[in-house]
């Protein structure tokens, strides 16, 4: 038992980097996903007549502008 808690004493401080590094990550990249979803949003309803797109949308679902032919 005392060999495992040595091991998981050792393994500590790397999973507390991995999940400190992927906070980081995640505040770094998160404003670049939400500036793209918000000008997708805007060209989408740019181009539509109807309902309005939110930048919450443009997350989640793929918008497109499909034209008539």
């Amino acid at each position: 038992m005392d060999d495992f808690k040595d091991a998981l004493r050792e393994l500590a401080p790397a999973v507390a980097g991995l999940v400190v590094g992927a906070i980081v990550l995640a505040a770094i990249g998160a404003p670049f996903v939400w500036f793209q979803a918000s000008q997708e949003a805007a060209a989408f309803n740019r181009f539509t007549t109807g309902p309005r797109a939110t930048t919450w949308d443009a997350l989640w679902v793929e918008l497109r502008v499909e034209a008539d032919r």
